[in-house]
């Protein structure tokens, strides 16, 4: 349906609704940027998606918080921090750790198991005999 048959106008936002998209995509997710309009997540991702100005804008927010992060986890590496140079290698050089693991286990045999099932008849067969129930059966 279009907006005419729901009745819902377009929301269009302003240069500085923009700007303050930018601003938040820096540390918020998209259901806090929509919170922060009063507005739901789709409506914003609607937004978002069809007016390239706040897709811009969201864009360049997050970019801005990663280089900012990444700025600082490079100023830790440089100062020798082995945690950071560490993370930097597991998420941007494909390093990994991996540990075997030596499991022993003593020789187990299972011990046999009794399993008793009872098995109570309803009462319009209970007085039956095998072959009555197998003849009410068919």
């Amino acid at each position: 349906m279009s907006n005419k048959e729901t009745g819902r106008h377009k929301i269009v936002f302003n240069d500085e609704q923009i700007a303050k998209v930018e601003d938040l995509a820096r540390n918020l997710t998209i259901q806090q940027i929509a919170d922060y309009f009063g507005i739901c997540e789709r409506t914003f991702r609607e937004i978002r998606d069809r007016d390239f100005a706040v897709f811009t804008a969201y864009k360049k927010g997050k970019a801005k918080s990663i280089e900012h992060v990444a700025s600082k986890l490079m100023e830790n590496i440089n100062k020798n921090d082995t945690t950071s140079i560490i993370f930097y290698l597991k998420t941007q050089a494909g390093w990994s750790e991996k540990q075997d693991l030596n499991v022993t286990t003593k020789d187990v045999t299972p011990k046999p198991m009794k399993v008793v099932v009872n098995f109570s008849k309803p009462p319009e067969i209970a007085n039956l005999s095998a072959d009555e129930v197998d003849k009410n059966l068919d």
